[in-house]
């Protein structure tokens, strides 16, 4: 089986692993676990990111919270949704990077996808050799 360097998926991979698997099931499985893993990293950046805001934040509730109430809250909830936003638009932009819609138009689909291929080499009870072209 061929995967070729300029599918999104190839970008992740390498992007973030040394090795690359030489065989499709390898191959499908770091794929999906590092994009669980980064969505972990993601979800638990975010959540520390959200908790240090309102630590931060805690010195001026005394203040804050006394003269403008319910301003006070909104101002947090306002910085939080900021931070979340932040994140989501880092790693969206990561994945247009990755795919490559960046720097070009996206190209009409015209293999079948590393899923659909996974599926069918396990239904086949066969997992193919993979090389890497341009």
């Amino acid at each position: 089986m061929k995967i070729s360097k300029d599918v999104w998926h190839y970008k992740w991979v390498a992007s973030k692993w040394d090795y690359r698997p030489s065989a499709l099931c390898w191959y499908f499985w770091k794929l999906v676990l590092t994009m669980i893993w980064w969505t972990v990293i993601a979800v638990l950046g975010t959540l520390l990111g959200m908790f240090a805001i309102v630590v931060l934040t805690i010195p001026f509730w005394q203040w804050l919270v006394p003269v403008f109430g319910d301003l006070a809250m909104s101002i947090v909830s306002a910085l939080m949704w900021i931070a979340i936003g932040s994140v989501i638009l880092y790693h969206y932009r990561e994945y247009l990077y990755c795919s490559g819609q960046l720097k070009q138009k996206i190209k009409p689909y015209k293999e079948p996808g590393i899923v659909s291929q996974y599926i069918h080499a396990k239904h086949r009870k066969i997992c193919p050799l993979l090389k890497y072209e341009q």
